[in-house]
């Protein structure tokens, strides 16, 4: 999901992936349907309001987060 706040397009993300474009959209489509939001800017809200929890890998945008193990 970081990659979708970085302003990359989907075909970037899916090069820098190795997978095709449907493939990003697919995951993109559901990350926002469990996140409630309708697309990348409301994504973007969501990120900054830090609303992915204590645990969740969805941080405000300008804050890193630790990988995990």
């Amino acid at each position: 999901m970081s990659w979708s706040l970085r302003v990359l397009r989907t075909k970037d993300i899916a090069g820098k992936l190795y997978v095709a474009e449907q493939t990003v959209k697919n995951h993109l489509h559901k990350s926002f349907d469990k996140l409630g939001v309708a697309d990348r800017v409301a994504l973007a809200l969501y990120a900054l309001a830090g609303k992915g929890g204590p645990n969740s890998q969805v941080a405000p945008l300008g804050v890193q987060t630790a990988p995990s193990p």
